[in-house]
């Protein structure tokens, strides 16, 4: 355990230097009003589930409850900007590091999925490969997640490391290594398994759920082969729960029931029809044409930039809003 401790630390020590680098904080004056600062919204990846950029996801669930189908299904429309779930994903590329599955599992499902199609956004980085998949610490993963800002995928989780689930100080060494990941732009999910008891939310030290921004349960009734997502962690937004009926046959996972993504697609679908009727429209004007609350206005733009429309900088620091169809000439640190 010693060993590990140091092996632990001397990795956190890495972390530390590689993100700090040269750094011109020498004083508390010297440390930057956050109030003054420019960050980027948040952007979401797949919003049914509200999987964002920078963060880290839980993706808790039972063996033989089918979450890697789904979460491959997942991947197959977020490399294509595709619908899962009923609402749009954002097209970036995306990395499963699979460290269970055999190829021909996963080759069939993706060709039932996706067909035959080659998909360059898209990469399974298997235990098949010469080079085996990276573990937690890996400095090629930091740098591919700096490179390409994907979606990364880890399943089970368990194979990512080989610290101590249970040991709160050796698990808190791989979430940061997580973290860092994420801070490079990276969409973190780890598939999990929760523990023996009854109500679990995923085995292991809390240090794993507590570095998470996002967490969700997913269950499956076997009998009608439906699926239920229970968001009961989000740092982003409220709540939610999703039911998905499964078609593991076919590959194919259509939504039954979600009140939020119901609501929030009438509210988006809103919003798309102002900001096209007049583009370049501020959000002040699209809460007066809108007749919704400013700050319900306020969240769902920064939530459908993107996946719904696309925004410009704009004079005094506005923000204009555009939709997703046509060219704007962009500036600033808006971007498409």
């Amino acid at each position: 355990m010693g060993e590990l401790r140091e092996q632990a630390q001397r990795l956190l020590d890495s972390l530390d230097t590689a993100s700090i680098g040269e750094t011109s904080i020498r004083h508390f004056s010297d440390i930057p009003d956050v109030l003054r600062m420019d960050f980027p919204p948040v952007e979401y990846i797949v919003p049914a589930i509200g999987i964002a950029r920078n963060t880290i996801t839980l993706w808790t669930g039972k063996d033989g409850d089918g979450k890697t189908f789904l979460a491959q299904a997942m991947a197959c429309a977020v490399a294509r900007g595709e619908t899962f779930l009923d609402m749009k994903c954002q097209s970036v590329p995306v990395l499963y590091l699979d460290l269970e599955n055999p190829p021909y599992v996963v080759q069939d499902r993706l060709r039932s999925m996706a067909g035959e199609e080659a998909r360059p956004e898209l990469r399974f980085w298997g235990t098949w490969h010469k080079q085996q998949p990276p573990q937690s610490g890996s400095t090629l993963l930091l740098a591919i997640c700096k490179e390409t800002r994907p979606l990364l995928i880890i399943d089970p989780f368990r194979y990512f490391h080989d610290a101590d689930e249970n040991e709160s100080t050796a698990m808190a060494i791989v979430m940061k290594y997580l973290r860092a990941c994420a801070s490079c732009g990276a969409a973190v999910v780890i598939l999990h398994h929760p523990a023996k008891q009854e109500g679990s939310t995923g085995r292991g030290s809390s240090a794993i759920r507590g570095a998470c921004d996002l967490a969700f349960l997913h269950s499956l009734d076997k009998e009608s082969q439906l699926i239920t997502l229970k968001v009961d962690k989000n740092r982003n937004g409220e709540g939610r729960t999703i039911t998905v009926r499964a078609d593991f046959e076919q590959g194919r996972f259509q939504m039954t029931e979600s009140p939020y993504i119901t609501t929030r697609n009438e509210e988006f679908a809103k919003l798309e029809a102002v900001i096209a009727e007049t583009p370049g429209i501020t959000q002040n004007s699209i809460v007066k044409q809108s007749g919704m609350m400013k700050a319900r206005v306020g969240r769902l733009l920064k939530e459908g930039r993107v996946t719904r429309w696309q925004t410009a900088s704009g004079p005094n620091r506005s923000i204009l809003y555009y939709p997703l169809s046509g060219s704007v000439v962009l500036s600033g640190s808006e971007n498409q």
